[in-house]
């Protein structure tokens, strides 16, 4: 439209204007009503603005061109946070099991010796404390496995619809 709007514009028209008899000074006036053909042309002879409009339109493509970008960056870049995520409660989740089945198999060395001597009953405990928060970390860790992979679910979804 900036470019269209530097070039030579032609326009032709009719301008009809009805008037209604009245009485002026003792006179009657008017009656006839008036039809004038009307011819216009406009020549653009400041081209500063017509080329200021071309550089905006320009400026604002690329900006929208940018603004895009930066959009399928961020929405990549979240891609990346919410896997990374993933991965981690993944490798979480397999350290606490372990965590788990070393301080079960404590437990039990525990146990028998405890039985065996009738002392160390606090140590005892002390592993069931350590069990029980590995547990805890292992249920964090699953949930922070699920929320990352709603994140995943989203981002693929609202990926989709760009498109």
């Amino acid at each position: 439209m900036a470019k269209f709007d530097g070039r030579p514009m032609l326009g032709a028209g009719v301008n009809y204007m009805p008037f209604k008899p009245r009485m002026e000074d003792g006179m009657m006036m008017g009656g006839e009503n008036m039809v004038m053909p009307m011819v216009t042309m406009t020549l653009p002879i400041y081209r500063k603005k017509t080329n200021a409009k071309i550089r905006e339109s320009e400026y604002l493509k690329e900006a929208a061109s940018l603004s895009r970008q930066k959009t399928e960056n961020l929405l990549t870049m979240e891609w990346a946070n919410a896997f990374r995520d993933w991965e981690d409660a993944e490798r979480k989740i397999e350290l606490y099991t372990e965590q788990v089945k070393l301080v079960d198999q404590t437990i039990n060395l525990l146990l028998t010796a405890f039985s065996s001597n009738g002392r160390d009953f606090t140590e005892v405990l002390r592993a069931q404390q350590l069990l029980l928060d590995y547990q805890l970390k292992r249920i964090n860790a699953i949930n922070q496995q699920y929320q990352s992979l709603a994140m995943l679910e989203m981002l693929a979804s609202s990926d989709a619809q760009l498109k």
